[in-house]
């Protein structure tokens, strides 16, 4: 079985479209790819938004019906009004057409990175019928995440793989359609050259050994990894978020540490300085106290001269195998080893953006009650200690929120009338324009619309002239969000807008 898919862009967007198809074609044997080479443009002007992708599909179908091509996939950076990546709205689903709008604030990888993850996507995505489909819609690192939070394309690209529950899913439809295994088998290589460019910041065109960059899964090797280090007591958290970082293994005991693994690929100078830089970094912020790789294959002394530098420690595999495995009987003893697997902590459901004074306390409380009877989890920024940037924090928890609620009550007492527009909190308005840079689903509460300034008047707010009155009302938008937002299937969500 084979399959053909034809690319193509408009004018917005700048990728390296011809570069990317000769690689896949050499990635992939039973799946051909072919670019356009030249623009396709079917918007209207100046308008950067697809409004109406169905209308936009059709046109697209109607250059390809007759083509021999099996999938049209079309690049823009225009967005779609909910906000996806991509959406298939042709009744015949031929034509996707992927929006790269504002890649640049969800990731540093290029967009060459991220169409090899559409594309495998797609294919995947083509093995089940539209009604048997599940998503998740909690970041996992699944190529199936619904990417309801659109930073998650950042994971998901460092981390693509396919999850226990889709491979069951994936293993029946090739049972019932043996020719989908070839088709399968091409997006396990894509999926593996994806994830090891991708991990060191690389771009998908940079070069490399395609062969030995597709077909080694290192996260097999990974998953060992951690298995022996826990043989000596301490947490062992493969494929963690660290600050800003996903590290291979994170230990956790007396001392906290982070592993890069190296499997087939030699580590490299360059490799071992970056995570030298990253060690050093982390350390700088108390997130840990040292940093180790492991190597399948051994070290040159050009890389263990480096390493001795910057003290990052350096074991073979087999050094880990008999420094580990050889106290096993021992380490089996301990109860911490079944018992002692810190479960990372919830990232809050609800993130509110208010100002630290006391005099929003019943606001904040108010805001709580309502999270609490919708069983959510509710924070702001000052609730708990932490060490570092106070801006990292925040961004980090807005990013991992499912729901911003923003106060944008001014301080009144301290307000002439005329001049309340002057009295609102601009660390307030600071983070709600990146929540909102960032598309995340975002609620406004306020005691004085009429005060609002220029910039967020556009947006609807719930109005209360008391904690009393405001209750009510954010529970039932709260509501609607919950059922009609993150809850629904990629092909029936419609993206609220406040």
């Amino acid at each position: 079985m084979e399959k053909k898919l034809l690319l193509c862009k408009d004018n917005t967007i700048r990728i390296e479209i011809e570069k990317c198809v000769e690689i896949l074609n050499k990635i992939c044997k039973n799946v051909v790819f072919k670019s356009l080479p030249q623009n396709v443009d079917i918007g209207k002007g100046d308008d950067d938004l697809i409004s109406n992708s169905k209308r936009e599909s059709n046109l697209l179908f109607s250059k390809v019906k007759n083509a021999g091509y099996d999938k049209l996939v079309y690049l823009t950076t225009r967005r779609y009004k909910n906000n996806y990546y991509y959406d298939d709205e042709d009744a015949e689903s031929v034509v996707t057409i992927v929006s790269f709008s504002n890649w640049d604030v969800y990731t540093n990888l290029p967009r060459e990175n991220g169409l090899f993850y559409f594309i495998t996507a797609i294919l995947l995505e083509g093995f089940y019928d539209s009604e048997d489909l599940k998503m998740h819609y909690k970041r996992t690192g699944c190529v199936f995440d619904y990417l309801d939070d659109k930073s998650d394309i950042d994971y998901g690209m460092r981390e693509g793989h396919i999850c226990d529950d889709h491979q069951k899913g994936l293993t029946e439809a090739i049972n019932k359609n043996y020719g989908l295994k070839n088709i399968y088998e091409d997006t396990q290589k894509l999926l593996n050259f994806l994830r090891n460019n991708s991990k060191w910041n690389r771009n998908v065109l940079s070069g490399g050994d395609t062969e030995e960059l597709s077909t080694f899964d290192e996260r097999l090797f990974i998953e060992n990894v951690a298995k022996i280090y826990e043989k000596s007591g301490v947490v062992a958290k493969p494929n963690e978020l660290i600050y800003n970082y996903i590290v291979d293994v994170y230990l956790e005991g007396k001392t906290k540490t982070v592993v890069e693994c190296k499997f087939n690929l030699q580590a490299g100078m360059i490799a071992v300085s970056e995570f030298a830089k990253k060690v050093e970094i982390l350390k700088r912020k108390g997130l840990i106290d040292d940093g180790e790789i492991v190597s399948y294959i051994g070290f040159t002394d050009e890389e263990k001269t480096i390493a001795e530098t910057h003290k990052i420690r350096l074991l073979t595999f087999d050094e880990l195998k008999k420094q580990y495995l050889e106290v096993e009987a021992t380490v089996l003893g301990f109860k911490t080893v079944i018992e002692y697997r810190a479960k990372k902590p919830k990232s809050p459901d609800i993130f509110v953006i208010i100002p630290f004074i006391k005099s929003y306390d019943d606001v904040y409380e108010g805001i709580q009650k309502v999270a609490e009877e919708l069983d959510l989890a509710c924070e702001k920024a000052d609730e708990k200690e932490f060490e570092g940037n106070v801006m990292d924090r925040v961004y980090q928890m807005i990013i991992n929120a499912k729901i911003v609620i923003a106060v944008l009550t001014p301080l009144l007492e301290k307000c002439d009338k005329k001049l309340r527009v002057m009295c609102h909190n601009p660390n307030v308005y600071f983070e709600l324009g990146y929540a909102l840079a960032i598309k995340k689903q975002v609620i406004m509460l306020t005691n004085d619309i009429e005060s609002s300034p220029f910039d967020v008047q556009q947006y609807k707010k719930i109005p209360y002239e008391s904690v009393t009155e405001m209750k009510p009302k954010l529970r039932e938008m709260l509501e609607t969000i919950i059922r009609e937002g993150y809850k629904k299937s990629r092909n029936q969500q419609e993206s609220a807008s406040y």
